[in-house]
């Protein structure tokens, strides 16, 4: 289990709008991981109030991210969590639980660099939680340019 891992500074604060199985909006909070890149903690700051996600596979969007290894608390740029009215809870809770029963992730761009969201069952077992409970995370991901292949940008994701 983590214990606060991430700034108390809120650095997103809005509604994302998820397109997949169903529509839905969720408002949310995000929270920079205590270890972020410049260029993350730069793109952060460029994050519409509404910020429009898709809904898709994991396995079917960029699976070579985390070929070589299963995703920690390292690999997180941003921590999304439900803002404090309780009908975002829910909505959070249901987007979450939807995203771990079905393997999903969302996808969304930032200033032409795309943010991944997962949720935190993917990690290793230590990093899945925080104060006993699952969240939404975040990294960005930039692809390579050079004939079509695609590269994690380690600077960009923490």
């Amino acid at each position: 289990m983590l214990s606060v891992v991430f700034f108390l500074f809120v650095f997103f604060s809005g509604i994302m709008e998820v397109d997949g199985m169903k529509r839905l909006s969720v408002k949310m909070t995000a929270h920079l991981s205590a270890i972020v890149s410049r260029n993350a903690f730069e793109l952060s700051k460029k994050m519409n109030p509404e910020l429009h996600s898709q809904l898709l596979p994991r396995t079917k969007c960029h699976p070579d991210i985390f070929q070589e290894s299963c995703p920690n608390r390292d690999d997180i740029a941003l921590y999304f969590y439900p803002s404090r009215d309780e009908r975002a809870n829910g909505k959070y809770s249901e987007l979450l639980r939807g995203m771990a029963d079905n393997d999903l992730m969302m996808h969304a761009h930032i200033d032409g660099i795309e943010l991944l969201m997962f949720p935190s069952t993917i990690l290793t077992a230590d990093s899945q939680t925080v104060n006993n409970s699952y969240f939404i995370w975040g990294l960005f991901y930039r692809r390579a340019m050079d004939q079509g292949t695609q590269e994690s940008s380690g600077d960009l994701k923490r």
